[in-house]
């Protein structure tokens, strides 16, 4: 067999493994991008969900500082924060 020919041949080979790696990798890549967007979105959920937990535990210090500790304040932040909770899942839907 022809020293060129073999060349040809392997030059040709390794072209192709080189194109399927590349096509692998940017799929790959495109996954990952994917991914990434979801997990940012999660996070602005995660911020928002957050402000609003901090909001309803100051409301709940505000009233302990006005009326003392007692269980009915406790039992309104309970209420306030599952009523919360039961808007938000019905706004998703």
């Amino acid at each position: 067999m022809d020293p060129f020919l073999k060349m040809d041949i392997f030059f040709f080979v390794t072209t192709l493994v080189v194109i399927a790696l590349g096509l692998i990798l940017l799929l790959i890549g495109l996954r990952i991008w994917r991914i990434l967007g979801h997990v940012e979105r999660i996070m602005e959920i995660a911020e928002e969900e957050t402000e609003l937990i901090k909001e309803d535990i100051a409301d709940l210090r505000s009233d302990i500082r006005r009326r003392g500790f007692s269980m009915f304040s406790l039992g309104r932040f309970v209420r306030k924060v599952t009523s919360n909770f039961t808007k938000r899942s019905k706004k998703d839907e």
